[in-house]
């Protein structure tokens, strides 16, 4: 046998078998895309969910926390101590450190802590629903094609 017909007959021979594996394996990428597709979805619609429970969560506390904040700040004498330094202004540049001290000792944290958290909850949820606005539709959130 020539040997330029035993590899043409080898070469044949394997171009079956990638014909056959080239189906097997297009098929089973196929697959894996598809679950990689809907992992994806998945993971959209969960960020989607959750950014709506957060936006809701935080504009409903929202009225509650900022009250609770402008109490804090009325009780503690912050805003009184704020108005003796605006008032007395020529007197900050000599004792600044005690008004500093002053100043922060009666801040209200947990109030502020409260409205802030609530503040950043309502940012990150909404950050997360105009990074997936295109996403927005009943179409693709109740879509349950498996």
């Amino acid at each position: 046998m020539h040997l330029t017909a035993f590899f043409f007959v080898l070469f044949n021979g394997n171009m079956k078998k990638t014909n056959i594996d080239y189906l097997k394996k297009d098929r089973l990428l196929k697959q894996i895309l598809h679950c990689i597709e809907k992992k994806q979805q998945n993971k959209i619609k969960r960020e989607i969910f959750l950014s709506f429970l957060g936006l809701l969560i935080s504009l409903t506390a929202l009225p509650f926390v900022f009250d609770i904040a402008i109490q804090d700040f009325s009780e503690t004498g912050f805003v009184y101590f704020f108005n003796i330094i605006i008032s007395h202004f020529n007197l900050v540049p000599f004792y600044f450190k005690q008004f500093g001290i002053v100043l922060l000792e009666s801040l209200p944290i947990l109030g502020l802590l409260l409205l802030l958290t609530d503040f950043f909850i309502l940012l990150i949820s909404l950050k997360n629903l105009l990074k997936n606005y295109h996403h927005l539709s009943l179409k693709f959130l109740f879509n349950h094609s498996y």
